[in-house]
């Protein structure tokens, strides 16, 4: 584990002691170009306020071992999908070779 997350006195403590070098940095840094074309787009509001509450509603991991354990889950769901998928394909294919010998038995002495 990580620890906790440093609390809003701590953050701003530390901001007043190191803002200024880090903002000399920034400012000393190359510039980068913006990829929009002209000026500010219109947001659609109601698309805004969707992203909002997704972004509300989504649960970030607070620390590294919580980003990892949820990536091992995704990596394992996805395993698994492909398992249960090719699984699926062979029982069709089993079951289609069956109505194949079927049929050829029925059709068998005409």
């Amino acid at each position: 584990m990580l620890g906790a997350l440093p609390s809003d006195a701590e953050l701003y403590a530390w901001l007043l002691a190191h803002g200024g070098q880090l903002i000399d940095a920034a400012l000393a840094g190359p510039g980068v170009q913006s990829t929009s074309r002209g000026g500010p787009q219109r947001v659609n509001p109601k698309r805004a306020a969707r992203q909002a509450a997704k972004q509300a509603a989504q649960h970030a991991p607070s620390t590294a071992s919580q980003e990892a354990l949820a990536r091992a889950r995704e990596q394992q769901a996805a395993t698994r999908a492909q398992a249960s998928t090719a699984a699926r394909r062979r029982r069709e294919q089993e079951r289609y070779e069956q109505r194949r010998i079927r049929a050829k038995r029925r059709h068998r002495g005409h």
